[in-house]
């Protein structure tokens, strides 16, 4: 009688010794479970991967929106300190402001409050 069951594992060894020689993985993975690839039952399947190349290039995009910002926030400074100084000029000349000072005056509020307001950010 115990032949009869060593003889039956027989085929179940073969088959056995023939995967593990022929380098197949033997997956305990089953369908139902997530990972599971049925081409490839070694090979879990895997998100996809990452846009490097896209990545790069967003950061090189904010990389450049920032130097942007910065240059224009620089170039507004100058600006606003060339016609502090146009203001403080005129004004020595005469006590009484008059209607291209008052102008002046608005454009150096306005680019005091843009340089403010960018450096927020």
């Amino acid at each position: 009688m115990e032949d009869e069951v060593t003889i039956s594992r027989w085929p179940c060894i073969l088959l056995v010794a023939y995967l593990a020689s022929s380098g197949l993985r033997i997956s305990a993975q089953s369908p139902q479970q997530p990972g599971y690839n049925q081409q490839s039952p070694s090979v879990p399947i895997r998100g996809p991967e990452p846009d490097l190349a896209g990545e790069r290039m967003r950061a090189t995009q904010v990389r450049a929106r920032e130097m942007e910002l910065h240059q224009k926030m620089i170039s507004d400074t100058n600006r606003l300190v060339l016609l502090c100084r146009q203001l403080e000029d005129n004004l020595k000349g005469h006590a009484v402001p008059n209607a291209d000072d008052l102008r002046t005056l608005q454009e150096i509020e306005k680019l005091a409050r843009n340089v403010k307001d960018r450096m927020r950010q």
